[in-house]
């Protein structure tokens, strides 16, 4: 699971980069992230 981590750090690093809106994209990025962390099976 840490190739997960290292590769939506690399993401955010490469759209910080190149975009001026990075903060919109942070927040759907962080969004995503945390949802990942729930549970899949919450029933």
């Amino acid at each position: 699971m840490g190739f997960i981590y290292e590769a939506v750090d690399k993401a955010k690093r490469a759209i910080q980069q190149d975009c001026q809106y990075f903060t919109e994209y942070k927040k759907i990025l962080d969004n995503r992230w945390n949802f990942m962390h729930s549970d899949l099976h919450s029933a």
